[in-house]
């Protein structure tokens, strides 16, 4: 089966976009507040996805002390690129809305982007071409 291995991060800004129930990631939907997530973020490039349920999920507990205590899950994440023009055409700038675990920085998930994204989509060019 063709699978995609990304960083945690990296792969809550790909999954909602692969469509609802995809098994390309797999993961997302089994981790702590992971659907709710997947379900905040857009599932198409140029939407926005649903920037307060993302920001307002929150996780409550107490503490040691009996404190009561909220933590934020997700965060919001407006991803930015640029589709490249043909034919001396010029690019097409677009985004899309997605909704990330709190500890993801943006940093991280530039890097994954620029990095792991591409190399994970080469390891799966190279499972189908060994299939085929």
């Amino acid at each position: 089966m063709l699978s995609l291995r990304l960083p945690t991060c990296l792969s809550f800004c790909v999954a909602p976009l692969l469509g609802p129930g995809n098994q390309l990631l797999g993961g997302q939907e089994s981790l702590p507040y992971g659907k709710d997530l997947i379900a905040a973020s857009a599932t198409k490039v140029g939407e926005i996805g649903n920037y307060l349920q993302c920001v307002r999920m929150v996780n409550e507990t107490y503490d040691r002390a009996g404190w009561f205590r909220r933590e934020a899950v997700g965060q919001y994440a407006l991803v930015k690129f640029e589709i490249p023009g043909f034919g001396g055409q010029q690019g097409v700038a677009t985004s899309y809305g997605a909704c990330v675990p709190a500890h993801c920085s943006a940093e991280e998930l530039e890097d994954g982007f620029k990095e792991d994204l591409p190399v994970a989509l080469e390891s799966a060019a190279e499972q189908v071409r060994w299939h085929t």
